[in-house]
């Protein structure tokens, strides 16, 4: 894919790029301002039509690999004018799904039948897939209507470092750099030359996939523990990003060794945390209850001993 400057506008981060892509995209007096996401869902993408329309957004849910289905997608777009933008995110958070070529294809062919919707495709995680799968963006197909989403702080390793992007049609480029001109102004000017330095110098993208084949390790570690020790959890093995979302919800209605009720999947985030110190976040928290999401872009130690915690305190758990 291959973009002028006039197609690309940079920002403070993916989710500074995401709140101007909402703002220019889903004004609250046109008719078409509402917003499509596919459970799991990031945060951003449920908070921010509220916030910008008054209208929460229209979630559909994904299959047991946290995949969409496009049937359903059609027939909400055919029965529904009011749709002005669809999120996809693949590489996905919180889940670590990607979404093959095909379904892409035909996601694209769905959309591409309705000319006055964008797509939001959220693809910060790109350069973090594993399996030898290769990294499609739904552009490919459909240019004319989509936002491509990336940034640096992933693709680096860079927690902190403030620079997401958005690539797409120019029109709808000028409308998101006039919202970015009146906000943020620009990127911290270090940031800027640093990752214009580190681009200079990774063309090849061999920096890049130093840090995946690292998440790689990492999640072969934790998968394999987890399948050994946490042996009542059903789980997808992540084919990107570097989460893990297994359901949890075996353990949902168990007790505490103090007879306290674990019944929601924020109960037992609760539970790990302070009997385990181990931190994950609720799969409510995304749209899916009875899961939990855990990050493993930590060390391999702290991989194991968290596992080893972790089953520790699950087997304390008593029905």
């Amino acid at each position: 894919l291959d973009y002028s400057p006039s197609e690309i506008v940079v920002c403070p981060g993916p989710k500074d790029v995401v709140f101007k892509i909402c703002v220019t995209m889903l004004n609250p007096k046109s008719r078409r301002n509402r917003l499509v996401t596919f459970a799991p869902t990031y945060e951003s993408f449920e908070n921010l039509p509220i916030l910008l329309t008054g209208k929460p957004p229209i979630v559909l849910e994904t299959d047991a690999h946290f995949l969409p289905d496009p049937n359903q997608l059609a027939d909400l777009l055919n029965q529904d004018d009011t749709v002005a933008l669809i999120v996809l995110n693949s590489p996905n958070n919180p889940t670590g799904a990607v979404y093959p070529d095909s379904l892409l294809r035909e996601l694209a062919e769905i959309i591409g039948k309705h000319e006055q919707i964008c797509i939001l495709s959220d693809e910060v995680y790109r350069t973090i897939i594993y399996d030898g799968i290769d990294h499609v963006s739904i552009a490919s197909f459909l240019p004319a209507q989509t936002l491509i989403v990336g940034g640096m702080s992933k693709e680096v390793s860079g927690t902190g470092l403030r620079l997401g992007f958005v690539a797409g049609p120019e029109a709808v480029m000028g409308a998101i750099a006039n919202v970015e001109g009146n906000t943020s102004s620009c990127v911290n000017l270090p940031t800027q030359k640093g990752y214009a330095h580190f681009l200079r110098k990774d063309t090849d993208l061999r920096l890049r996939y130093q840090i995946r084949d690292a998440l790689y390790s990492r999640r072969e570690t934790l998968t394999n523990r987890f399948s050994k020790l946490v042996t009542d959890a059903v789980w997808e093995r992540p084919a990107g990003a570097f989460y893990f979302f297994p359901d949890m919800s075996f353990y949902c209605g168990h007790r505490t060794p103090k007879g306290k009720p674990i019944n929601t999947d924020e109960a037992l985030a609760l539970y790990l945390i302070e009997s385990a110190n181990v931190v994950t976040v609720p799969g409510s928290k995304f749209q899916r209850p009875g899961h939990l999401r855990f990050s493993y872009a930590v060390g391999l130690e702290t991989i194991n001993l968290g596992i080893e915690r972790m089953a520790e305190a699950l087997d304390q758990l008593s029905a």
